[in-house]
């Protein structure tokens, strides 16, 4: 997984299409990209931390089954 956290000046067309591009680039490598604005992370943390969580969650694999250590 891989966390972005961007400024406004990631709002601008050249700097979203590099960073469209460079998404592109990481999910096509099996990474998993999450945005965040600078406000969110700092006025919305608990959120933040929330939606990383879930997808962290989402991609943990199952360990049902296994013998506990």
């Amino acid at each position: 997984m891989a966390i972005e956290i961007d400024g406004g000046g990631h709002g601008e067309d050249d700097q979203l299409r590099r960073d469209t591009r460079r998404s592109a680039e990481l999910q096509a490598q099996g990474i998993r990209v999450l945005r965040f604005w600078n406000y969110e992370v700092m006025e919305q943390t608990a959120e933040v931390m929330e939606a990383i969580l879930r997808v962290l969650e989402e991609r943990a694999p199952s360990f049902e089954g296994e013998p506990s250590p």
